[in-house]
């Protein structure tokens, strides 16, 4: 039996859109739960990770781009990550899978009870919180529009927190899970 592993997604992902990264997980080796009770590890990605536990528990935490940037409003934010999208020539992508990765972004973005669900449990994200009660991992992509570049800056609160910067942009995970396993590997 393998290490057992639960995915929290962000606003504009879904079961649909992690399906490659969830195969890729099972073929290292891990297990799928779909609750994050039954983990040993819980991994967020973006606004997923505001589903992450603040009381301290003995799962290890994977925090992949999570919305964390001082200093920049969620708008600047959703500005440079809308311009970052349209760019997808430049981080590998043909057409085809932008067009994938868009229309299911759409599809989950339009879930509005869901929506409105992220945005008011994000007034009360506190990441600072999250880290410091746990063994975790924070993840950030080098052309990540959500996550400060200065994330080492959080070890203040976690001095064993371990932070890997991957090449790639907000949600490359999905289309190119391998760096992502073999971080979470070397990790846990």
């Amino acid at each position: 039996m393998g290490t057992k592993v639960t995915l929290q997604y962000g606003v504009l992902t879904g079961k649909r859109v992690g399906s490659k990264f969830r195969q890729a997980l099972s073929k290292a080796g891990y297990d799928i739960v779909p609750t994050p009770e039954d983990a040993d590890i819980i991994i967020g990605h973006s606004a997923g990770c505001f589903w992450l536990p603040k009381a301290p528990t003995q799962q290890k935490l994977v925090l992949i781009n999570p919305p964390y940037w001082p200093g920049r409003t969620v708008s600047e934010r959703a500005k440079a990550r809308t311009r970052t999208h349209l760019k997808y020539k430049k981080h590998g992508y043909n057409l085809k899978q932008w067009l994938w990765r868009t229309t299911w972004g759409a599809y989950y973005g339009l879930n509005v009870p869901r929506t409105w669900l992220i945005h008011r449990v994000a007034r009360e994200y506190e990441l600072e919180e999250v880290i410091k009660n746990h063994t975790a991992l924070i993840i950030r992509n080098t052309e990540d529009d959500w996550l400060t570049p200065e994330v080492h800056a959080l070890k203040d609160q976690n001095p064993d927190l371990q932070v890997v910067h991957i090449p790639g942009d907000h949600d490359d995970l999905w289309l190119n899970p391998q760096p992502y396993i073999d971080a979470l590997r070397k990790w846990a």
